[in-house]
């Protein structure tokens, strides 16, 4: 899936809120043969799929050191939820 992701930061310090939004496209083309020899139907079909989708995140980091925090992540994106390190450099 192709997407582009936007940040937006609301607070900066030691603790960033932040938000983001995500737009993209999947392409996809599915082909299915079928090779069994009993069946005397001939089932072979493509599909192609165009499929858009979003997506919204919600995020709070906490810098623990000057170069090492925590995230916490809620939205709807490639997981509900996730957690982390972050690292800066």
């Amino acid at each position: 899936m192709d997407c582009c992701l936007q940040n937006f930061e609301f607070y900066k310090d030691i603790l960033d809120i932040y938000g983001g939004i995500g737009l993209g496209y999947l392409y996809r083309i599915e082909s299915f043969v079928d090779t069994n020899p009993l069946i005397v139907a001939d089932i072979n079909r493509t599909t192609k799929i165009l499929d858009f989708d979003y997506q919204l995140t919600l995020g709070i980091r906490y810098m623990i050191k000057d170069h090492i925090g925590l995230f916490a992540e809620i939205g709807r994106a490639t997981t509900l939820f996730q957690l982390g390190l972050a690292f800066k450099f």
